[in-house]
């Protein structure tokens, strides 16, 4: 897999299958080998609200400076006709790193619900329910083009 961290140059990519190395661009140096994983957290929100809610999870917080972060993308699934789906896929360098982020105080301040008699607590949810998958990287391929 080609893994881009933090701006590395072409150059300073390294090519592993199978298991990535990670690496601390700050200074450049290999740590070790470990496993990378890719967390899904597939959300059902009411139809119409896909797109509406896919930006709040790639917005400028607390999960940009979490040790291990790699990466997120939001998927929204086409042609449900019933509700829309997002998939949150969220790269780790390791699952250690993935479970310090699910304890912390900035995780838990994330997905707090507004407080009973606030402003946000009459508001109703668009999420209708979620999943939350774990998968560990077992190989890649990247065509060079």
């Amino acid at each position: 897999m080609l893994l881009i961290i933090k701006g590395l140059k072409l150059r300073e990519r390294f090519i592993v299958t199978h298991k990535i190395r990670s690496i601390d661009p700050y200074p450049m140096k290999i740590k070790g080998l470990c496993t990378m994983i890719i967390v899904t957290n597939r959300i059902k929100v009411k139809k119409g609200m896909g797109a509406a809610m896919a930006p709040r999870f790639t917005a400028p917080g607390p999960l940009d400076s979490t040790k291990g972060i790699v990466k997120v993308e939001v998927l929204l699934t086409q042609n449900l006709p019933d509700y829309d789906e997002l998939s949150v896929n969220t790269y780790w360098e390791s699952q250690e790193d993935f479970a310090a982020w699910r304890n912390s105080d900035d995780f838990a301040q994330a997905h707090k619900r507004p407080e009973p008699g606030s402003e946000g607590a009459h508001k109703e949810s668009p999420v209708l329910g979620s999943e939350l998958i774990t998968y560990e990287v077992a190989s890649t391929k990247e065509i060079a083009k």
